[in-house]
């Protein structure tokens, strides 16, 4: 988790289109620290999905003068954030915990019943369960269910660099590192911290994934578990304030430039106009239902579907203005076509006409010649005759 965790904020420094798959909440009958690690890395991105999905949305009705009544949708899980990450919560106690060198799990279970039993209603005592083999310290309500924690003092130690012989042979280098050394809970808080800090720099697009049964078997669906899942996500919550609130929003400036086409009338090309009346003028002017959408300051609001019947009309006024592009460019080429032919036709009938008179011409030469030659040949007879007779 340490691990993933760091590289992951390096990569979030640059500009970037990143996927973030957030671990699966797990309940076992006993956890660990590193499960506890988990599900609180679950809970904190499960109260950034909340708040980006229901609250920031009705801060924004509200910032563009949307008329809207605030839903409390029951989703606040800082509550249980608290309890792990603030002053005297479970990671704060651990640490110190730590500081003490006779510490362990039973005293670290004193101290949380002290700051927590019957002040924080996500913290109780562990519930009993035949089948549990050893005994659970408390148990967390978490937003995925109630998870039963042990053994979490040990793990801090995991990666403590240097044992007691160590500390004792190395000298003024080995007291640094012990003085200095991190404890996983810091070092985890700390990666947690960038990450939550990057991701609210961010433009977040969620998909939630569903598991369909336990044997994650194919052709298999748990409806309860999966009815679970959807309630536990907020997926069911977000359905309500999708269809109660304006889900699809677009500044006026690109709605008018993109949706001009459904009614070109509606908007005088010869005078300028405010992208907003613009908006308004071209809306009114469309066949719809116009208690669909909203005017905001900046953007206007519309509601499940609406959105998507523009579109649609915006296809089909494109589909037509392309048939009729098309069909202009065809008869434009054809008729080209045609006139390139008729040229061709005539230049044919130009050099069939010069052929035949050329053809024509040649034949009268030869005929005249024929008739000089046989001119020639009578006169040179009468010649001959004449002599004849004198002699």
């Amino acid at each position: 988790m340490k691990c993933f965790l760091h590289s992951y904020n390096l990569r979030l420094l640059f500009h970037s289109i990143c996927l973030f798959r957030t671990p699966v909440p797990l309940s076992f009958q006993l956890n660990s620290f590193e499960q506890l690690c988990i599900n609180f890395t679950n809970e904190k991105l499960q109260q950034y999905f909340n708040r980006h999905m229901f609250i920031r949305e009705q801060e924004e009705y509200k910032r563009e003068g949307i008329e809207w009544t605030f839903i409390d949708f029951g989703l606040d899980l800082q509550a249980g954030i608290d309890l792990i990450e603030k002053p005297l919560g479970i990671m704060y106690i651990l640490e110190e915990e730590c500081m003490f060198p006779k510490a362990t799990d039973n005293s670290f279970k004193a101290k949380m019943y002290d700051n927590h039993i019957g002040k924080s209603s996500n913290f109780q005592k562990p519930r009993h369960y035949m089948k549990r083999k050893y005994e659970a310290h408390f148990e967390l309500m978490h937003y995925a269910g109630v998870k039963s924690s042990n053994k979490l003092l040990s793990c801090l130690y995991e990666n403590f660099v240097g044992s007691n012989s160590d500390q004792k042979t190395g000298g003024k280098e080995k007291r640094k590192k012990a003085a200095s050394f991190q404890t996983m809970s810091q070092l985890y808080k700390e990666n947690l911290n960038k990450l939550m800090t990057n991701l609210r720099c961010t433009l977040p697009h969620f998909v939630r994934c569903l598991i369909p049964n336990e044997t994650k078997t194919p052709g298999i669906m748990d409806f309860f578990m999966v009815l679970h899942q959807l309630r536990c996500n907020g997926v069911l919550e977000g359905i309500r304030i999708c269809r109660k609130g304006f889900p699809n929003r677009i500044i006026y400036a690109e709605f008018k430039q993109r949706y001009h086409i459904l009614n070109p009338h509606a908007i005088p090309d010869d005078t300028f106009v405010d992208s907003r009346k613009a908006t308004e003028k071209l809306l009114w002017s469309l066949d719809i239902d116009h208690n669909q959408y909203k005017f905001g300051h900046t953007k206007v609001f519309f509601k499940v579907g609406l959105l998507g019947l523009l579109e649609e009309m915006r296809d089909e006024c494109s589909a037509k203005v392309l048939t009729l592009l098309q069909a202009v460019s065809r008869g434009k080429i054809m008729r080209m076509e045609l006139q390139n032919m008729m040229t061709r036709k005539e230049a044919l009938v130009i050099i069939q006409w010069n052929i035949r008179a050329f053809n024509a011409l040649a034949m009268d030469d030869a005929l005249l010649q024929d008739q000089a030659s046989a001119k020639e040949r009578h006169h040179k007879e009468g010649d001959g005759h004449s002599e004849g007779g004198v002699g």
